[in-house]
């Protein structure tokens, strides 16, 4: 399996995706109403509070790290790709930065109450979603972690026929997969769902159960 590099994330992935047959963004932009609804409910559900960092793990432009912190969560994001980074909001800028690497945060100084990872580990390689589940245990107490589910393990094709535009998607596997996998890597499983509220709605009723939704523990601290 053949991994993604920061150079699949350019202009043409986040701006032309969809006319150019490489994702489903088309002129990726800052949406308030959706974003902050969004993360109001993952302040609600998770327990965020005011005087915990989170890290958005491949944050794209910033726009989740921006959210939350109008919302007055210090929020700080890291992602592959530097033209996204660069596309951040000003005021987030100073707290979004590219990493090459899933591995670069085990050296993060940074000590994090959450790493959120939403709509990201699809475009891991299994061998890099295992050094995400590594590293992330040296440097957080929780995790958040959104990801679209296969039909199967094997076939290659999601539950939600759309998400099969992304050519950057790679890791497609089904819901007990991905809990296993967390499992494996000794991350305690708190929560597991098909639905989030005010997440992916939009693909409900396209198929309620084309998402996973899953909260976990770090056993370690």
């Amino acid at each position: 399996m053949q991994k993604n590099s920061h150079n699949d994330y350019d202009e043409d992935y986040f701006e032309h995706g969809v006319s150019k047959g490489v994702s489903g963004y088309m002129h990726y932009r800052w949406m308030p109403e959706m974003t902050l609804r969004m993360v109001h409910h993952m302040i609600q559900k998770l327990g965020l509070k005011p005087t915990e960092k989170i890290l958005d793990f491949g944050c794209a432009k910033g726009f989740l790290v921006h959210a939350m912190r109008i919302l007055d969560i210090p929020c700080f994001g890291v992602d592959i790709s530097g033209y996204a980074i660069k596309k951040s909001p000003p005021e987030v800028q100073d707290f979004c930065r590219q990493i090459t690497d899933v591995a670069d945060l085990a050296s993060d100084d940074n000590s994090y109450k959450w790493v959120i990872a939403k709509d990201v580990l699809e475009h891991l390689t299994i061998g890099e979603i295992d050094s995400f589940l590594e590293s992330t245990a040296k440097v957080s107490k929780k995790l958040f972690i959104a990801v679209p589910l296969g039909k199967d393990d094997t076939s290659g094709d999601f539950v939600i026929p759309s998400y099969n535009l992304d050519k950057t998607h790679i890791t497609i596997k089904t819901f007990d997969w991905w809990m296993a996998k967390f499992e494996a890597f000794d991350w305690r499983l708190d929560e597991a769902k098909y639905t989030f509220p005010g997440m992916k709605e939009n693909w409900i009723d396209v198929d309620a159960h084309g998402n996973g939704f899953f909260i976990l523990s770090n056993p370690q601290v």
